[in-house]
């Protein structure tokens, strides 16, 4: 089992919404970063949810959003990286999807039914932030 694999405070469980998930970053018991993940699948069923090593997070980092019934993996510290994870047949992908323009860790935030992702608030590095940041996937059109 991969979940035998020690403490992860602060982890983050992303979901298919179906049968499938994927436990990424936090910290170890040192505080350490963690870049690896745990995948699952089968999970239909109560009993019949499988648990195997996942891909290496590169990008991992603390204070990500993931905003409700999304699959986005938003700021964190020092970051504007937006990712998505998704799923093959047989396993989790961690990729690019967007760039917000100011790091924002520990932010809140929403995906709209369009697709667009309003993301306010968090930490910057510097302080507080008390703005907000719309941000639309490139395969939407722009008003």
């Amino acid at each position: 089992s991969a979940l035998t694999d020690g403490v992860r405070r602060d982890a983050l469980l992303v979901s298919d919404g179906e049968s499938m998930a994927l436990l990424l970053g936090g910290t170890n018991e040192a505080g350490a970063l963690r870049r690896d993940t745990v995948a699952f699948s089968g999970c239909s069923n109560e009993d019949d949810c499988d648990d195997k090593p996942g891909p290496t997070w590169a990008t991992a980092r603390t204070g990500v959003l993931n905003p409700s019934g999304s699959t986005l993996l938003v700021g964190g510290e020092d970051s504007t990286l937006i990712e998505e994870v998704r799923w093959t047949q047989t396993s989790a992908l961690i990729g690019p999807f967007s760039n917000l323009t100011f790091p924002r860790a520990w932010a809140g935030g929403v995906v709209l039914e369009s697709g667009a992702l309003i993301v306010a608030g968090g930490e910057d590095g510097v302080g507080s932030r008390t703005d907000f940041e719309f941000c639309v996937p490139d395969e939407l059109s722009r008003l």
